[in-house]
């Protein structure tokens, strides 16, 4: 029995298989945000693309496709486009997530959607709910019930469409999108929503257009991007580029033209999308974490995520770690608007850190962040 650490470039297709297996056998990780074929694509765009191991005799019994950095700090494979990240075991392996990472002599990870296993502790700061909807058979019961639970507004959004059909000659609908236009007119939406809010624009690195150029071309049943688009007399009103395998659709990047706000078009897309899917063969829709305003409308189930640092079980914390923790610290102890600032400094810096991977692009984002 052994660690190993291996370069993702340097797995043969015998390791892709065994990766492949694992996941097929852990329950709760049809995801396909959890899928070691984005590490096979990543490979050769990210040379830090990094596969944590370990093996029992010739047979890979755990796996964590990741992303290493300085220091021997991990980060979630696929950056910020990590809506969750975890490890794959085998069903009679009893090494831990700390242990995998301690095991390779990674210090650590910082993690914003880790997915626990079944009884799993929280190890990483706190535990939230992701959204998901849960269409068994034709999913027309479910659906039925939500508009049972929300009834106020199923018709506020009944009459919304109808206001937006009659206010529109043309209405179209797409819910396979495959034009090349769509899918830029889209990331170019998002681009322009990061702009308005001051966030980070995730999307501006090199190695992310060629990232999502590749999963754009990508096609096989257990990983591909479906794209969903509602244009109102030939404009974008909304659009969804969604990360899919054969029964999960996982809401990935969505953005929408808020000339179109009155009309709620993001919704309207989603809700199109989930009366889709079953035809599909598909029967979870993970819309992620956060924004319960709007998410309850359409969730029929949560899964748990967890999010914060993940120290490795031997880890010896740097002044760089030991820096990090005091900072989370002050964030829950100092008083009011003192902490709230200190939260959004961390979190706009973690964003930066995630979605940069040499120096002078962190440099650019920090200093966009600081106004300088």
């Amino acid at each position: 029995m052994r660690y190993r650490l291996l370069r993702a470039s340097d797995a043969t297709s015998d390791v892709w298989s065994e990766l492949t297996a694992l996941q097929a056998v852990m329950p709760g990780r049809a995801d396909p945000m959890l899928n070691p074929e984005l590490a096979r694509l990543l490979c050769d765009i990210r040379s830090d693309t990094f596969i944590a191991m370990y093996e029992d005799g010739d047979d890979i019994a755990a796996a964590w496709p990741l992303h290493l950095r300085a220091g021997n700090w991990a980060r979630p494979l696929g950056g910020p486009f990590s809506d969750w990240h975890a490890p794959l075991f085998r069903g009679d392996t009893v090494v831990s997530s700390q242990n995998l990472l301690a095991g390779c002599d990674i210090s650590g990870m910082t993690v914003f959607g880790y997915a626990p296993s079944p009884g799993e502790d929280c190890v990483s700061g706190e535990r939230v709910g992701a959204h998901l909807t849960l269409l068994p058979g034709d999913g027309r019961e479910a659906i039925a019930e939500l508009v049972r639970r929300f009834p106020k507004h199923t018709k506020k959004m009944r009459r919304v469409r109808r206001n937006m059909e009659r206010d529109h000659n043309d209405v179209e609908i797409v819910l396979d999108d495959r034009r090349r236009e769509s899918f830029d007119q889209i990331v170019s939406m998002k681009r322009e929503q990061f702009a308005s809010t001051g966030r980070h624009d995730v999307l501006a690195s090199d190695w992310a257009g060629r990232y999502l150029d590749a999963l754009r071309q990508h096609q096989s049943p257990d990983l591909h991007v479906r794209v969903s688009t509602l244009f109102l007399n030939g404009r974008l009103a909304a659009g969804e580029i969604n990360l899919c395998s054969s029964c999960v659709v996982h809401g990935w990047l969505t953005a929408f033209n808020r000339d179109y706000s009155v009309y709620s078009p993001g919704y309207l897309i989603t809700e199109d999308i989930h009366k889709d899917m079953p035809s599909r063969g598909q029967h979870i829709y993970d819309a992620g974490c956060d924004l319960d305003h709007y998410k309850k409308y359409f969730s029929n189930a949560m899964a748990p995520l967890d999010r914060g640092v993940m120290r490795a079980s031997s880890n010896r914390r740097t002044p760089r770690r030991l820096l990090s923790a005091s900072w989370r610290g002050l964030e829950t102890t100092l008083p009011g608007r003192a902490g709230e600032i200190m939260g959004k400094v961390r979190r706009r810096s973690d964003q930066i850190l995630i979605s940069e991977i040499d120096t002078p692009g962190r440099a650019r984002g920090l200093a966009n962040a600081l106004g300088l």
